[in-house]
């Protein structure tokens, strides 16, 4: 995925080209650099810079692929959406810890169930999203 144009404001409400949102689109590197430039963003610029803005924009649209993804192997390979749904709750608890300013690098996990974290007592999207799945 090409970054945005230097020019691109931190709040530009221009919307990408629309991804696939393909396995082969899918980096979980990218997603957790992605992450490491917004947690440097927010500790060196904080939350109402423009650095953290843009660096928050860019990682929320990198994992905005990831949860399309999780939607579309909801309906089909179960291992690959639980692969897929792991990733996007540890990335979305992780932007949480970076904007509540308790976020330490995080160490890449492998794929699986040994790589699920617990799931925090407050409900939020790939909560609802996974109980959803499985309530047919």
């Amino acid at each position: 995925l090409a970054p945005a144009p230097a020019d691109a404001g931190a709040f530009s409400m221009a919307a990408p080209a629309a991804p696939s949102a393909s396995s082969s689109d899918l980096n979980e590197a990218t997603l957790g650099r992605l992450a490491d430039e917004m947690q440097r963003a927010m500790e060196q610029h904080g939350l109402q810079s423009a650095e953290f803005g843009e660096a928050q924009a860019h990682f929320e649209s990198t994992l905005e692929q990831w949860q399309r993804a999780v939607e579309l192997a909801a309906d089909g390979d179960s291992e690959r959406f639980a692969q897929l749904f792991d990733v996007v709750s540890r990335y979305a608890e992780r932007q949480q810890n970076i904007k509540a300013g308790a976020a330490a690098p995080m160490a890449a996990a492998p794929l699986g169930p040994a790589a699920t974290t617990p799931a925090s007592p407050s409900t939020s999207w790939d909560e609802e999203a996974h109980e959803g799945r499985h309530k047919k």
